[in-house]
């Protein structure tokens, strides 16, 4: 047994050789792969900034208008509440602003109220009966909700 490892050891060496040098080529591709993932990942994530950062100033565009034409009064505050409070879930950081916090006590006041296909739905006495009491909350919150436009233009303007 001894001799035949003995005659056949340089056929035994090229075997593991020619092993060893496939396995050398796989993973040398291999890592040309992770190569090209991480690439990949690094070309998607400036993408994925870019995008978040146009849709940013999409929105900060869509504040001002919104919060001019409300001050303005070219727009119910209701509306322009429940938009403005949608449109800034995209800059967490103003989440929790002492300025804003009349435009979420006041989005939380008209949750309550139907909007949408959902108002499309009512009759049209229960429809007035939400527009009176929809009244009432608007008027309740006006003030402090036109302040804190004027401070969101301020904020908004200054970035």
């Amino acid at each position: 047994m001894k001799n035949l490892i003995l005659e056949n050891s340089i056929f035994i060496y090229a075997l593991l050789a020619i092993l060893l040098f496939s396995l050398s080529i796989y993973l040398g591709y291999l890592f040309k792969l992770l190569k090209a993932q991480k690439s990949k990942n690094e070309e998607n994530q400036i993408i994925l900034k870019n995008f978040l950062t146009e849709k940013r100033a999409d929105h900060q565009e869509s504040i001002i208008f919104i919060a001019k034409a409300t001050l303005q009064g070219q727009c119910e505050i209701s509306e322009a509440c429940i938009r403005i409070k949608k449109l800034l879930e995209v800059f967490g950081e103003y989440t929790f602003h002492e300025d804003l916090v009349p435009i979420y006590n006041f989005y939380n006041a008209l949750s309550s109220f139907a909007y949408l296909d959902d108002r499309a739905g009512l009759s049209k006495q229960d429809m007035f009966k939400q527009d009176s009491a929809r009244f009432k909350v608007e008027e309740e919150h006006k003030e402090s909700f036109m302040k804190s436009l004027s401070s969101l233009l301020t904020i908004f303007e200054a970035n």
